[in-house]
């Protein structure tokens, strides 16, 4: 199974309840804009949409270790409609807000086998209520 529909299983997985039905009064927000504040309440299941292309060896990581307040559900890469070979997708970082408060997730666009600074970065303010 490819490694982006075993992150979709697992988030699939993650919104069914105990009585193995799916809440759907309860939407996954994806967030593409580092710029505008992401605000979720606690328990809240939320995805950091960017994008990526793998076949030039960078991925993006996280800068920093994530606050208490929110955990790393997963991450895959979703690859684009086209069939040319080369062409970016993207990559979703789904995340669980757990606690209250205002948290940063920062992200680096790098080759983890370079010591160079990323190409690219992204801070995602996250304000959990």
């Amino acid at each position: 199974m490819k490694p982006y529909l075993i992150g979709l299983l697992i988030l699939a997985m993650a919104t069914v309840n105990s009585q193995g039905t799916t809440n759907m009064s309860e939407k996954t927000e994806e967030y593409l804009n580092p710029s505008e504040p992401i605000k979720v309440k606690a328990g809240q299941i939320f995805t950091i949409r960017m994008e990526s292309n793998p076949t030039t060896g960078y991925s993006w990581q996280l800068s920093k270790t994530l606050d208490d307040q929110i955990i790393l559900v997963t991450n895959a890469f979703i690859p684009p409609d086209s069939k040319l070979m080369g062409t970016g997708g993207h990559e979703v970082w789904t995340f669980e807000a757990i606690g209250e408060g205002q948290v940063e997730i920062s992200m680096k666009y790098v080759r983890p086998w370079e010591k160079d600074q990323p190409i690219r970065t992204n801070v995602f303010t996250v304000i959990v209520k």
